[in-house]
């Protein structure tokens, strides 16, 4: 009668996220994209925070982009302080660089709006903000809806006095077992409070971390902190000042907004494997010709 109970009782949790996550889902990935803020995450060694990192954030209209301030060690007594920035611009991802808030953005690279350049961003800045909905890197409900996910198993669980659904995934697209599991409180548009990922030991994670939540701002949920642990002892913690939810403008997705009124592209060095070939096919004409010639020459 325990067993039967129990089923029920995790048969009855699968339903409730079946029937509800793709909606709440989708309605707290909304919010997200007319938003704002600040964002510092750090290295922790020993208990102890290293270097801050510090990200400005904007969402809009679909697009995202980021900017951050990174000291780069020019000698033992000298360093300086650059400024990085990626952008998602109509048609073509930009990644730029000033070494001070009065100098010119410089261009480190410009490419097509592909996946390459968006896991770029979440690889830097992006997965502490897709952490709500996100895990390992992939988006919960986008990976259901492909197949990539599968429900393996669901329960209730209470965590700090408030009820919340935990669930099992598997990836179908990887042959050797690789899971992932996300605890989700249902009060705040099912938002992730806990993930982890595995591949054969689920107590032996290949990564995990917790998310903590403000209070709502204007209705929205907004990112506290995000603690992350990693293979190795790795250890990161991202802290979010109040975010702010309101339309970020047109104009600063586009290229004029960092001073750049045209796209402008890397230099590239000659390809000298093409100008080799050039002047091989072209002795390779001039041979052939020669050789014609003194064919004809003999006929004659």
């Amino acid at each position: 009668m325990l067993m039967l109970l129990l089923a029920c009782l995790v048969t009855d949790a699968e339903s409730r996220f079946v029937n509800e996550y793709k909606h709440e889902a989708r309605e707290l990935k909304q919010e997200f994209t007319q938003a704002r803020g600040v964002a510092t995450t750090y290295s922790v060694v020993n208990g102890k925070l290293g270097t801050p990192t510090t990200f400005q954030f904007a969402t809009g209209s679909g697009r995202r982009k980021f900017e951050f301030e990174k000291i780069v060690q020019m000698a033992p007594r000298k360093s300086s302080v650059n400024r990085y920035g990626y952008a998602e611009l109509d048609g073509r991802n930009i990644e730029v660089q000033r070494t001070g808030p009065s100098e010119p953005y410089k261009v480190r690279g410009i490419g097509d709006d592909d996946a390459k350049r968006r896991s770029f961003f979440d690889a830097i800045f992006g997965n502490y903000l897709n952490a709500p909905w996100g895990v390992g890197g992939h988006d919960i409900e986008d990976s259901l809806a492909r197949g990539w996910f599968a429900v393996t198993e669901a329960q209730e669980v209470e965590v700090q006095g408030r009820e919340q659904v935990k669930v099992t995934f598997r990836l179908t697209t990887m042959t050797e077992p690789h899971y992932y599991q996300a605890v989700f409180d249902p009060t705040l548009h099912w938002a992730i409070t806990k993930a982890s990922k595995w591949t054969a030991d689920p107590m032996k994670p290949s990564e995990r971390y917790e998310v903590t939540y403000g209070p709502t701002v204007s209705g929205h949920t907004y990112i506290k902190s995000l603690h992350w642990w990693g293979r190795d002892g790795k250890e990161k913690l991202c802290e979010f000042d109040p975010v702010e939810f309101a339309p970020t403008a047109a104009s600063e997705f586009t290229l004029e907004h960092y001073l750049l009124k045209s796209p402008p592209l890397p230099d590239k060095q000659p390809n000298y494997l093409i100008v080799a070939g050039i002047f091989l096919l072209a002795i390779a004409l001039l041979f052939l010709a020669w050789f014609a010639h003194r064919l004809a020459a003999r006929r004659s």
